[in-house]
């Protein structure tokens, strides 16, 4: 039995050794610089009341409104149907001034303009132009269809006059697939 504690001691003091090793390992670490607005956000925004932050979700990014704390644009989860995805797409006006709603810029990750940019069909989306108020918000529920093989996992959206967002997740979302968005909604 002496044996054992011995042994069972000497294992210890190598878990804390190797914890404590790994721990102080990190505080040497630079910190991360602080995100900056992208360049494409409106000029109304920068400075003015507008904080960039992460949002709700570990792999989603909008700036943040610092007078209502809400993103400026926020992704719902993704509903994973059968071959038919959902998410709920919500806006949210920072600024003193109504802002009018139309289509959004949608794209495949990275920057705009140098990545592919996402079509809306047509023939399925209703989409009509919304005046949305100072502080208020509104939704709209970008619908897709799936082509065989689409593994897509970065989709980045501007509006203009309300700011961009960007969300990496399990999309199954790419330049075949059949994309549509339902009218905004107060």
């Amino acid at each position: 039995m002496h044996h054992l504690t011995r042994t069972t001691l000497s294992g210890c003091a190598v878990i804390l050794a190797l914890g404590a090793a790994i721990g102080l390992s990190g505080l040497n670490r630079p910190t991360p610089e602080p995100l900056l607005p992208p360049a494409s956000a409106p000029e109304a925004a920068r400075g003015s009341g507008v904080d960039i932050a992460m949002t709700q979700r570990r792999d989603e990014w909008s700036p943040v409104c610092a007078t209502t704390g809400e993103p400026l644009i926020d992704f719902s989860p993704v509903d994973h149907g059968q071959g038919v995805h959902r998410m709920t797409l919500t806006a949210h006006n920072c600024s003193d001034q109504p802002v009018t709603l139309t289509e959004p810029a949608m794209w495949f990750g990275g920057r705009e303009g140098l990545t592919d940019p996402l079509r809306l069909d047509a023939g399925r989306t209703e989409l009509t132009p919304l005046t949305l108020e100072p502080q208020a918000s509104a939704t709209a529920v970008l619908t897709w269809e799936s082509a065989p093989g689409e593994v897509g996992t970065v989709l980045s959206i501007r509006l203009p006059d309300v700011g961009e967002g960007e969300l990496q997740d399990d999309l199954a979302l790419g330049p075949t697939s059949r994309v549509w968005l339902s009218g905004w909604l107060r």
